[in-house]
């Protein structure tokens, strides 16, 4: 019989074995999360994100980017006023998008860190410098245990070490405070057999895709409770086109496996699946006994 996978290695998110792929990536079969095979160096990261934010346009087509953009920070904010309607807030990694703006008009004092200033956010919003250290991790100069909610958009996927990122990210949350957060989705029925490697995996860009099992555990070991995680859209016709197409290419990739598995070995090495999902959690950092 032939061994489905034949080159393995360790997760840097889980521990757990895993496959390595020809198109540099690795895919861990205990988890679902996908990483880069050699992460590139800290001046190739900061040259990359110089101007990153210059032509960051949200995802999918330019066209009508400005709109989504708007779309998306007014499902973040829905989002995480459910659980911090007023308060400190701390967006890490917004880009340009509108989000830390939408937070000051309701009502929240607001920071954001980012590699790079980003454009036309409101004066009151309080900029802070998210540097890359000499190991390559990030950490914004901030008081410790200063907001009530932080929250992070598509960001972790881009991080060289995402356990020192989530150890940063909960230490800037006072007790009791709510972390919410969006990534590219992975480790689902449809990522692991689908005819074709995952779209969101592209360094020095995206460099760690963390399934939603290693995500509340790296939160958890952090000191962090899972409150809240699910699949994000702007809406119900597009949820439903999104992870339609998610399911039927998890079902036909899964049918090829089973019947054909050289072909689907051979297409998860060259080919690249249609869909991709995102996914949100909502964490909390135990209040102190007594507190709310």
């Amino acid at each position: 019989m032939q061994c489905e996978f034949q080159t393995m290695a360790t997760c840097p998110i889980c521990n757990g074995q895993g496959v390595i792929r020809s198109w540099e990536g690795f895919e861990c079969v205990a988890c679902g999360s996908v990483s880069v095979l050699r992460l590139p160096s800290i001046q190739t990261l900061r040259d990359f994100y110089a101007s990153y934010n210059d032509d960051y346009h949200g995802g999918g087509r330019k066209s009508g980017a400005q709109r989504r953009q708007w779309r998306y920070a007014v499902s973040y904010l829905k989002l995480a006023g459910r659980y911090v309607p007023r308060g400190r807030a701390i967006d890490i990694g917004p880009a340009n998008s509108p989000f830390p703006n939408l937070l000051v008009h309701a009502g929240y004092e607001v920071a954001v860190a980012d590699y790079a200033k980003p454009s036309g956010l409101n004066p009151r919003v309080r900029y802070i410098d998210l540097s890359f250290d000499e190991e390559g991790d990030t950490a914004p100069h901030a008081p410790m245990e200063s907001f009530d909610l932080v929250t992070s958009f598509a960001v972790i996927e881009h991080t060289r070490n995402p356990r020192a990122w989530v150890k940063m990210i909960t230490g800037l949350a006072r007790p009791g405070a709510y972390l919410v957060l969006t990534t590219p989705e992975i480790g689902r029925f449809s990522d692991r057999n689908a005819l074709g490697r995952t779209r969101w995996f592209s360094p020095p860009e995206h460099l760690h895709l963390v399934s939603g099992e290693s995500m509340c555990g790296l939160f958890e070991q952090a000191g962090c409770m899972p409150v809240r995680q699910g699949r994000f859209e702007l809406g119900p016709l597009r949820w439903t086109a999104r992870y339609g197409l998610l399911a039927v290419e998890g079902a036909v990739g899964y049918a090829v496996r089973k019947a054909v598995p050289g072909f689907w070995q051979r297409s998860r090495e060259n080919c690249r699946s249609l869909g991709q999902g995102i996914a949100y959690f909502v964490f909390r950092k135990p209040p102190v006994q007594g507190r709310n």
